[in-house]
């Protein structure tokens, strides 16, 4: 976990606005993830789809419906790319967002919110 953590924070000082208090994250990529857990790129743009079309309200940890961000982009990358130092995996799914909360940006030029959360529930099978 503590790698898949470090892959995020440095996505995030890379593709931070300072000025803008916008910062891009990695939602979800076609790699194995911090709990060892597989998404196929098809099932991540598919995710990404139902999100955009869903638009759910924002929520922040145990904050539901906040408005100390929104959503500006969430998109799936089509191609292998870099931002900054850090490779993005075609298939990924990537979601910029707008803080309007101070104390908020604040963790996240601190590295205290590392991520986004697509708050999802799902079935897992094992595969051999």
């Amino acid at each position: 976990m503590q790698e898949f953590e470090k892959n995020i924070t440095s996505l995030r000082k890379a593709s931070a606005n300072d000025e803008k208090m916008q910062a891009l994250f990695v939602v979800m990529e076609p790699t194995v993830d911090a709990h060892g857990d597989y998404a196929s790129p098809e099932e991540i743009e598919k995710a990404c789809h139902n999100f955009n079309k869903a638009k759910p309200p924002c929520n922040l940890a145990h904050v539901v419906d906040t408005d100390m961000f929104h959503y500006l982009e969430s998109y799936i990358a089509e191609s292998d790319f870099l931002i900054g130092e850090e490779k993005i995996l075609k298939g990924t799914w990537l979601m910029k967002i707008q803080a309007t909360d101070t104390d908020l940006w604040q963790s996240i030029k601190d590295g205290r919110f590392l991520g986004l959360s697509i708050g999802a529930t799902g079935t897992a099978e094992q595969v051999e």
